[in-house]
């Protein structure tokens, strides 16, 4: 699946630098961070979290392949978790474009998260609106 996307090795530059800290955030992140994401418009918010969910897409080789220490893997997982607190149906389709990456995308981004807490953003955005779902 993400065979579509230019692969590089070069992070992507948002226009808040709050999203920019997620990647140097593992499962502890700053609960400041969050809220202070989560007071910026709805409409940047989304659009962050494209960018962090293409940016996992495009480089992913990158960081699979490389010993990039200095970068955690849980954007990913962050992405997924503020979108499901932006409670905007529209931003399911976001979560299911996560959702429908390869096997190995999936287990080296979201691993164990899939099971434990991946639910918890799809039941926000989805619960008015389960038909994606079944087309999922």
């Amino acid at each position: 699946m993400y065979n579509q996307y230019q692969k590089t090795n070069k992070p992507p530059i948002f226009e808040s630098a709050l999203f920019a800290e997620l990647y140097t955030y593992d499962a502890d992140i700053d609960f400041d961070t969050i809220k202070q994401i989560l007071l910026l418009p709805p409409e940047d918010i989304t659009a962050a979290c494209q960018q962090i969910i293409n940016d996992s897409i495009a480089r992913f080789h990158y960081f699979i392949d490389e010993n990039n220490e200095e970068e955690n893997d849980f954007f990913v997982i962050h992405a997924l978790l503020i979108l499901g607190e932006t409670a905007n149906e529209q931003n399911l389709d976001l979560v299911l474009q996560i959702l429908q990456q390869s096997e190995d995308y999936l287990q080296f981004y979201i691993n164990d998260v899939l099971t434990e807490i991946a639910w918890q953003p799809i039941f926000k955005l989805a619960k008015n609106s389960i038909p994606p779902l079944f087309e999922f």
